[in-house]
């Protein structure tokens, strides 16, 4: 994940993808622990929600991971909490 004022971009691990994004399509990026089927442990996880009801999950190991992506993220795109 590399992220500056213009855009966010993704790319590789679970997503095994290429996303660009303006970084005026970003509204809110949050840590949240994803519910998963089959009663298996909820996931840690980072949500990027974007314009039109979009949104972007990918997992992570850690909560201290977690916190560092969320708090890097905000601050590289201007966010607030």
């Amino acid at each position: 994940v590399t992220a500056n004022a213009r855009e966010l971009r993704m790319r590789g691990g679970p997503l095994n993808e290429d996303l660009d994004w303006r970084r005026d399509e970003v509204l809110a990026v949050t840590a949240e622990d994803l519910e998963q089927p089959s009663g298996r442990p909820p996931r840690i996880s980072v949500v990027i929600e974007l314009r039109d009801d979009e949104y972007v999950t990918f997992p992570v190991a850690t909560k201290q991971e977690q916190a560092a992506i969320v708090e890097a993220l905000r601050g590289a795109l201007k966010l607030t909490a």
